[in-house]
């Protein structure tokens, strides 16, 4: 049986961003990474950054499987996810100075199927400032995120 496939919006809001200077590095952005490059940078002066990005959800129907496909989708099957990449703009082009993961399993099978059958784009919304007042790194906990209806 072949495996069903549909492209999906991601609607992704970021708030409370943590200004732009991560590291001692003046004029920081945060973008995604598309591939290996990062996109759709904003300030992170910004109080806000929104991002909008398709993923291809695959459902294998003889085992349920849900697997993630697309240039901005990362990782091995079973462990998919999004990098947010904080950095700057240089002479030498982008600078990454530091990324997060946000893996796609955090939203659930009936949240996805909501959005497929309703046509709409999953929406969801990010706090961006870590502990200490740092921009939001390594794997995004749920505290840090919530999957809007």
């Amino acid at each position: 049986m072949e495996r069903l496939k549909s492209i999906v919006d991601l609607e992704l809001y970021c708030e409370n961003m943590p200004g732009s200077t991560i590291d001692g590095n003046p004029g920081c952005m945060l973008g995604v990474q598309k591939s290996a490059e990062t996109v759709q940078q904003v300030s992170a002066d910004n109080p806000t950054a929104f991002f909008e990005i398709e993923v291809e959800f695959l459902l294998d129907p003889a085992s349920g499987k849900i697997d993630y496909k697309g240039p901005y989708v990362h990782g091995k099957s079973g462990e998919r996810f999004l990098y947010f990449c904080w950095g700057f703009e240089s002479l030498h082009g982008w600078q990454t100075v530091r990324r997060a993961k946000f893996y796609l399993d955090s939203i659930t099978p009936v949240q996805w199927n909501a959005a497929m059958q309703m046509f709409e784009p999953v929406r969801v919304r990010f706090n961006m400032t870590g502990p200490k007042n740092q921009p939001l790194t390594a794997s995004i906990k749920a505290v840090n995120y919530e999957v809007l209806a």
